[in-house]
């Protein structure tokens, strides 16, 4: 049983999160696996900045449709878009308050010398998760465009199944 000392300390602690951030153009079963994985609670940062949504080939989707999907995959997540994948400007602002604090980041191998770089200030509590390569979103976005259902469905978590009719127009729409 937990002292009131242990409960107060406990409770003024911020809370410890993971974060994975980047484009999800779509989110796929990669990223619901990086999100299985987080060790705290997760939150999502989806990179809609200028620079990272121009070319409408490689981002068909939009933010609201974005978060749409990554909701349906994990009901109840948070989801916080975001200009750019610079993390100390993240970090400050989402650890400002003192209500949490960035315990972990998932990526990819690709990713994780950049976001350590970032931030070398905070190395010693914040951890760099590496994140195993299971499918890509341009291979999902082939699938679609080539419109091949079955392979869709390999590289998607099953909860976005169904959204495979509006992925097809919203891909048609685009082109």
């Amino acid at each position: 049983m937990k002292s009131l000392k242990q409960f107060i300390q406990e409770a003024s602690q911020p809370q410890k999160i993971s974060i994975a951030l980047g484009r999800f153009q779509p989110f796929h079963a990669g990223h619901a696996k990086m999100i299985q994985m987080m060790k705290y609670k997760p939150v999502v940062l989806l990179v809609k900045g200028t620079g990272s949504s121009e070319d409408s080939k490689k981002n068909p989707f939009d933010e609201k449709y974005q978060e749409y999907m990554i909701k349906k995959a994990f009901p109840g997540i948070e989801v916080i878009v975001v200009k750019n994948a610079f993390l100390s400007p993240i970090r400050f602002h989402m650890e400002k308050s003192g209500e949490r604090q960035i315990a972990e980041i998932m990526a990819g191998p690709d990713r994780i010398p950049s976001y350590k770089n970032q931030l070398k200030d905070f190395a010693d509590r914040i951890e760099f998760t590496e994140t195993p390569r299971v499918t890509s979103a341009t291979a999902v976005r082939e699938a679609i465009r080539s419109e091949n259902e079955a392979e869709f469905k390999k590289l998607m978590p099953h909860q976005l199944w169904g959204e495979w009719d509006t992925m097809v127009q919203k891909l048609k729409q685009e082109s």
